[in-house]
């Protein structure tokens, strides 16, 4: 009787709304209408894409019976019309035995490995392999031109390089052409 006069609603309560309280009486109640729908439009307001977080009833009302995308590209009258139904269905759902879907837990990271410490083998392949990597670099093969020869005019025809093609092929004559020994490259 308390909970009825600090509702808010009508006194005396209607027949059906005195067996639901008798029916509840020590048991959870599913929150009113009007704050589910101030839970959810708090939800929309916040631009947040999904209810989670939410209340559990809330959660159960929203994946089950209402259309989430639809309600908040939808009017105010028509959210009020489409949470009213989506209300109802989930009053009927419960009264008729179903139970509450829970929002699943977050995903949890992988647990961190655990450390170990590095076998004798394992050093041995890590350590030839940086010095296999390290080698390939410190080679002592002479670069394929000298400094005199890079310095040098055009004499031998089978050593080329960057430098050489200037030395070797001439200058430019303007921006349009290349002049080569004569020839004008267009």
């Amino acid at each position: 009787m308390n909970d009825v006069r600090l509702s808010g609603r009508a006194w005396p309560p209607t027949a059906p709304e005195f067996r639901e309280m008798c029916i509840l009486s020590g048991t959870e109640r599913v929150p009113p209408l009007e704050v589910l729908y101030t839970e959810l439009n708090q939800f929309v307001r916040a631009g947040k894409s999904s209810v989670s977080g939410a209340s559990k009833y809330l959660y159960h009302l929203v994946v089950r019976n209402l259309d989430y995308y639809n309600y908040r590209n939808a009017t105010i009258d028509e959210n009020l019309k489409m949470f009213t139904v989506a209300y109802k269905a989930m009053i009927f759902q419960l009264e008729s035995g179903e139970e509450l879907l829970i929002e699943p837990p977050p995903e949890t990271l992988l647990p961190k490995p655990e450390k170990r410490e590095p076998t004798e083998d394992e050093i041995k392949k890590g350590s030839e392999a940086i010095s296999n990597l390290l080698n390939m670099f410190d080679t002592k093969e002479p670069a394929p031109l000298t400094p005199a020869e890079i310095a040098s005019p055009c004499t031998q025809p089978e050593t080329f390089s960057n430098s050489h093609l200037w030395s070797c092929f001439g200058s430019y004559k303007n921006q349009d052409s290349f002049v080569s020994g004569g020839i004008n490259i267009y």
